[in-house]
């Protein structure tokens, strides 16, 4: 599939070797670059030069990408019953008609839904239509439930294809053969079976990029993943609406040239992931209740394994149920020598597991806390421990020789947070910056302002600070 950068490459070639003088008029262009030229067009807006001469209805033919937008995502009323929707299958049916299909690399269409039996009909017709005709490109984000017809996971062109729709992968053909794969991408309201993810993965030796938007449709309280070719794999999204009921019980993955991976969901029982230092960045935004459980040691040990399975990873996220969950783990946390970056979400007690997770990042060069330092009600701050991060606590390494930059994001301004900037401040000897991002809710933000100018005025640091008070 030639990407934006690719066109605009064969533009400026063409370009080069046609003299500027020579061109009078916008017909005076040869047909490849007026044809490229339509294609970054909206698709009326293509259809409408059509209407300028024969030779424009030629080069309309020739388009090689679609993308349809329904009109009606940006009405207000109901999509199913806007009378734009009702013309969105018959627009995809004209220009589909007058096409050379052949030629078609990229086929992409956006509905909020329609009501329309033939709507849903017309999809799986228009599917095998482009299929057979060497399409490389698939985008399909569809309300409405459809049934994919068997033609799209046995197509030997196919390099990219997305799904956002309703409906069941339990029904795929035995044999998925999509050699020239590279790019999958699952979004919500699937339901997927175990067999399903087998038959994806074996059938698939180029994929790249794989993306499963909702584990909440995935029937299985197994998912194991093997992917030799696999360089980013997301399981999951933020929003807990698309977390399952209960969590899995065994999630493996064996990925030796993963390069990005995004995992949110809650905590499974058990994990074996398997990755290489091509590992560049991870995302564990995990989630659970610690009320569910009677026994927290294989909670603890769980995390200890999801952590230890992206060791080698260079930038890592965690959530702050992950951090609980580690502060559970008694044992050495995994070391993490590859660490550079490390963002981490708003834990209660930060205390047990911070300074454990930067003795276990020797390299480590940025830290965010994109939640703040900590999370404390009215009630519990009276048991905040303050002595936590007086002189006589242990530094880790990485404070003494590589942290150069310290983000806070939702300062409080309480004193706890003043004494761990303190604890910051008066022990980085690399440091060059602490940023302080925004400020929550304090009443007395003025006076921590100048409590941090002070330290940094103290420790001869510099403390940024961002504007925005919420």
């Amino acid at each position: 599939m030639a990407s934006v950068s690719e066109h605009s490459k064969q533009l400026q070639e063409l370009n080069s070797s046609m003299p500027i003088d020579n061109i009078k008029s916008i017909d005076s262009l040869p047909d490849e670059l007026l044809i490229n030229i339509i294609n970054f067009l909206p698709i009326k807006h293509a259809a409408m030069t059509s209407i300028l001469s024969r030779r424009w209805i030629c080069l309309f033919k020739e388009v090689t990408r679609l993308d349809f937008v329904d009109s009606c995502l940006s009405n207000s009323v109901k999509a199913s019953y806007h009378p734009s929707c009702f013309m969105f299958g018959a627009c995809i049916c004209t220009v589909l008609d007058c096409l050379k299909l052949p030629n078609l690399i990229s086929f992409r269409i956006k509905s909020s839904g329609s009501s329309e039996q033939c709507f849903k009909r017309s999809v799986n017709s228009w599917l095998d239509g482009i299929l057979s005709h060497g399409i490389q490109e698939i985008d399909l984000c569809l309300d409405d439930y459809v049934v994919l017809p068997h033609s799209i996971f046995t197509c030997q062109t196919l390099c990219i294809l997305k799904l956002t729709i309703s409906c069941t992968l339990s029904a795929i053909p035995d044999t998925v053969c999509l050699p020239c794969l590279k790019i999958f991408h699952l979004d919500i309201f699937m339901v997927l079976h175990a067999h399903g993810i087998n038959r994806i993965f074996s059938g698939c030796p180029s994929l790249q990029d794989f993306y499963m938007g909702s584990l909440g449709g995935y029937k299985s309280n197994r998912l194991s993943i093997s992917a030799p070719s696999l360089r980013k794999l997301k399981l999951g999204t933020c929003k807990e609406d698309s977390y399952r009921m209960h969590p899995m019980a065994f999630v493996a993955v064996d990925a030796p040239l993963l390069q990005s991976f995004h995992y949110a969901d809650k905590l499974a029982e058990q994990y074996s992931i398997k990755t290489s230092n091509y590992l560049v960045e991870a995302h564990l935004d995990t989630s659970g209740d610690f009320y569910d459980f009677v026994d927290l040691s294989p909670v603890s040990k769980a995390a200890r394994d999801l952590v230890q399975g992206v060791s080698n990873v260079k930038r890592l996220f965690l959530s702050a149920y992950c951090i609980e969950a580690l502060t559970l783990f008694k044992d050495k946390l995994p070391i993490l020598r590859n660490l550079t970056k490390l963002k981490i979400g708003c834990s209660i007690n930060p205390h047990f597991t911070l300074l454990r997770l930067l003795g276990s990042a020797p390299n480590l060069e940025e830290l965010i806390f994109s939640e703040g330092l900590f999370h404390v009600t009215s009630k519990e701050k009276d048991t905040v421990q303050h002595d936590y991060w007086g002189r006589g606590r242990a530094v880790p390494s990485c404070l003494k020789t590589h942290l150069k930059v310290i983000e806070i994001e939702h300062f409080l301004g309480l004193k706890e947070e003043l004494r761990i900037a303190d604890f910051f401040l008066r022990n980085s000897r690399v440091l060059e910056q602490l940023i302080i991002q925004k400020w929550v809710g304090s009443k007395d933000k003025f006076k921590s302002r100048k409590q941090l100018k002070r330290l940094s005025k103290r420790w001869k640091k510099c403390v940024n600070f961002n504007e925005l008070f919420l």
